[in-house]
């Protein structure tokens, strides 16, 4: 019966609804002598990636692809990330007590973030980000065919191109069968997060930024926003 899909699906909504089926299972190892499987919860990663595989990967990629073989402004934003001015801004930023406050809560939210920057500083051939060269993709840059959309367009191409029902009726199912992913998104929802966001915006360091980047055609909270819908969130700030 653990097995069964549907079965699961009842115990994740009792979970959510924080139902303790605790006593059920101790009587029935008492009377009975039936041990409860005890079954791995998944993790929020786990959770999330659900909702990568509703995702149309082949569009998406043809799209990105198009985009960094053909768009000037994309590769002119692309290759900013590997110079020393972007290095600096992105440092300048990572040392900010409020950013730190930042990747410290999605941490405990369950998110990788460290990791994450971690690869990232690799991948850009900065030096390793340390908490309180991924091959280079875009070697070959010589074809440019569409000119002046950038990466604005390429974000809402890939936007256009996201299955928002499917993903809206996977977010919707979650919060009724999934705990783990309902405490993440009260998490990353949550007035202390708020708070946390409005204090790290605020800062001069993190909107010089945003407006460099912005400059040099690097949309960084588009790519934010897109992320986010993607796993079913709605623009909350």
């Amino acid at each position: 019966m653990y097995k069964v899909e549907t079965f699961q699906l009842i115990l994740n909504y009792l979970e959510v609804k924080s139902v303790s089926l605790k006593i059920v299972e101790d009587i029935m190892y008492l009377v009975l002598g039936i041990k409860v499987p005890c079954l791995p919860s998944k993790t929020i990663i786990a959770e999330l990636e659900d909702f990568i595989h509703l995702l149309p990967i082949e569009k998406f990629f043809t799209i990105i692809v198009q985009y960094v073989n053909e768009d000037e402004k994309v590769q002119k934003a692309a290759l900013f990330t590997f110079t020393t001015e972007f290095h600096d801004l992105l440092r300048a930023l990572e040392a900010l007590k409020e950013y730190q406050v930042f990747v410290v809560y999605l941490e405990k939210a369950g998110l990788p973030v460290i990791e994450s920057i971690q690869a990232l500083h690799h991948a850009i051939g900065m030096e390793k980000y340390v908490p309180p060269k991924i091959k280079n993709l875009f070697m070959s840059l010589s074809k440019i065919q569409k000119i002046g959309d950038g990466m604005e367009r390429l974000l809402n191409e890939l936007y256009d191109v996201l299955p928002l029902d499917k993903i809206d009726a996977l977010y919707r199912k979650k919060l009724k069968t999934s705990k783990v992913f309902v405490d993440f998104i009260a998490k990353i929802t949550s007035k202390e997060m708020m708070e946390i966001i409005k204090n790290l915006t605020a800062h001069e360091t993190y909107k010089l930024f945003i407006t460099r980047t912005k400059e040099v055609g690097l949309d960084v909270e588009g790519s934010t926003n897109l992320s986010k819908r993607i796993i079913g969130l709605k623009p909350l700030y």
